[in-house]
C-alpha cells in the first residue's frame, strides 16, 4: 500500500511540475486533490488562445441571429446608372454584434 502511494505521489508530482514548472510542496494543507485542481485550472486557462487586437471569435457557420441582423441592416445605395452598391462593412458589423460572445470577451 505504501509503495502504491509513493507511485501516485511521484506521478502527481511529475504532472504538477509539467504544468507549473515546479515540484509540489506536499503538506497537511496541500495534498493530491489540491495538485490536481491546480493543474486542471491551468489547463482550462491555457485552452484559450490570445485574441489579437481588432479580432473577435465568431462561429464558422453564422447563427440565425447573425443572419437576421445582416438582413435587417442591408445598406444599399444606387448610383445614377442604377448600379447597386452593397455596404458590406455595415452588414458585417451587424453580424459581429449579433454573434455569440465567449465568457470574458467583448
Amino acid at each position: 500500500m505504501i509503495e502504491e502511494r509513493d507511485h501516485a505521489e511521484d506521478a502527481l508530482s511529475d504532472m504538477f511540475e509539467a504544468a507549473t514548472g515546479e515540484r509540489p510542496a506536499w503538506s497537511n494543507w496541500f495534498g493530491f486533490r489540491d495538485a490536481v485542481d491546480v493543474v486542471a485550472n491551468r489547463h482550462d486557462e491555457s485552452n484559450y488562445l490570445e485574441i489579437p487586437e481588432g479580432c473577435v471569435v465568431v462561429p464558422l457557420v453564422p447563427t440565425t441571429e447573425m443572419i437576421a441582423a445582416a438582413m435587417n441592416s442591408i445598406d444599399v445605395t444606387f448610383d445614377d446608372d442604377d448600379y447597386i452598391f452593397v455596404h458590406h462593412d455595415t452588414i458585417y458589423a451587424a453580424m459581429l454584434a449579433a454573434a455569440p460572445k465567449l465568457d470574458g470577451c467583448k
